[in-house]
């Protein structure tokens, strides 16, 4: 404890304006890299290009016999020759495709279907992913209110959070779908025709989409999908770790300088020290006696 205080009297005998307006330019500097820290760490980890979306329009073609009626399956098609796809390169890259149906195919109870994704390049070789989809209009009693009471929560109590994007509602007309995660940029860069197909006649299709997104391990996940949160954090990460910095440098300074000027001023010459206690000879003469 004496020791604490000879070096906090030391400390506020040696404080100067000097150190006052470094200390205050440390903390601004802080400041600064812990803003821009978000911005340089995103685009160091994410690519430019992470998701990749166009809209979906599916035809059908009626029956010759019967003009109201449809005979082919709902069918979307995909020039990526006018799409001038550009992704980033060496990343694997996810197939997702969204719709919204109809009410009147929820209603129609549609079941079991089956969607295809077909990659067709220049040369006419074909790439095919299939995948089985279910659409039912019967849920059970417990699941239709929690479904109810959450998208109340998300329209009142937690509207700030869904309005940034960080809570989705349920919707029962959204189905998303999604194929193979192992393709590279090549694979699409080298598609010339993409055809998406619901094999279900009966299936009416709002809208729809086509997705590539990249496949991300947690760290890229978090920076891209929750922006704002990953940016707060990282922000007062860095911050925290430059007060820290800051603060050990302060210490460390009074520290060597208290040490350094106790080491100086207790060390006193041996020289001047016996300089200190000898006492100066006097010379006395004699008058020479008179005879």
């Amino acid at each position: 404890m004496l020791v604490v205080k000879k070096i906090s009297s030391w400390i506020r005998d040696r404080l100067t304006i000097y150190h006052i307006i470094t200390a205050i330019l440390q903390l601004f500097g802080a400041f600064v890299v812990a803003v821009i820290s978000p911005f340089l760490l995103r685009q160091l980890l994410l690519p430019s290009l992470v998701e990749y979306t166009v809209p979906l329009h599916f035809n059908f073609e009626t029956c010759r016999e019967q003009l109201a009626g449809v005979c082919s399956f709902p069918t979307a098609v995909v020039d990526f020759s006018m799409e001038n796809l550009k992704l980033s390169p060496g990343e694997n890259y996810e197939i997702s495709v969204e719709i919204i149906l109809s009410e009147s195919t929820i209603a129609s109870n549609v079941g079991i279907f089956q969607a295809v994704v077909e990659l067709v390049d220049p040369l006419n070789m074909k790439r095919t992913f299939r995948k089985s989809c279910f659409v039912n209009r019967h849920h059970s009693l417990i699941y239709r209110i929690v479904e109810g009471w959450w998208n109340l929560a998300c329209q009142t109590l937690f509207f700030p959070v869904y309005f940034l994007g960080l809570l989705t509602m349920s919707d029962n007309r959204k189905l998303e779908v999604s194929f193979t995660n192992h393709l590279v940029d090549s694979d699409l860069e080298n598609t010339a025709l993409l055809y998406v197909q619901l094999q279900n006649r009966f299936i009416e299709v709002e809208s729809g989409k086509l997705s590539f997104r990249i496949r991300f391990g947690l760290l890229r996940v978090f920076l891209h999908d929750y922006p704002i949160i990953s940016s707060l954090l990282i922000i007062i990460f860095v911050y925290l770790m430059c007060l820290t910095g800051i603060a050990l440098y302060w210490l460390l300074q009074a520290l060597f300088g208290f040490f350094a000027y106790s080491n100086l001023s207790s060390i006193v010459p041996v020289d001047e020290t016996n300089r200190l206690f000898v006492q100066p000879e006097v010379y006395t003469e004699r008058a020479p006696s008179k005879v």
